[in-house]
């Protein structure tokens, strides 16, 4: 599975040889981490795929349906969600298995941040089985729960 330049007709810079040279080196610092971490993927007993967007230091993967959309900015061979969240699991729950799933990620533009300098590509992600299905967590809550 390789890194995939998402190339439209407007948009060129994702075959910039310096925009592919970091995104290589951001890659090749990503693909050594072995934790769960945002970008990654959970795999739920339902078969449905989520994006894990953050990582909280207790441990909860809160994450985002991957069809909802949302950005990941990958700098430096980390990801940054930019979007809706959803309740999470924990990562005690979470197994890495063998496989890899693209998902996509931005630079920016030869490294430099500025008004709409976001260059896009697919990346292989890691994937995580969880054991459960998703959690109701501190952002999940009921109305009948709300003393009103």
């Amino acid at each position: 599975m390789n890194i995939k330049p998402t190339v439209s007709d407007w948009d060129k810079r994702s075959i910039d040889t310096s925009n592919l040279s970091l995104i290589k080196k951001y890659y090749n610092k990503y693909k050594r981490r072995q934790t769960v971490e945002a970008g990654d993927f959970i795999k739920f007993p339902n078969s449905k795929f989520h994006r894990v967007t953050y990582v909280w230091y207790d441990g909860t993967c809160q994450t985002m349906e991957y069809e909802d959309g949302g950005s990941f900015n990958f700098d430096h061979g980390r990801a940054s969600y930019s979007g809706s969240l959803d309740s999470g699991v924990n990562k005690k729950h979470l197994n890495k298995m063998k496989m890899l799933k693209h998902g996509t990620v931005w630079i920016s533009h030869r490294g430099h941040l500025c008004g709409n300098c976001a260059t896009y590509y697919e990346i292989p992600c890691k994937v995580w089985k969880s054991e459960i299905d998703k959690e109701v967590g501190k952002w999940d809550m009921k109305l009948e729960d709300l003393d009103i």
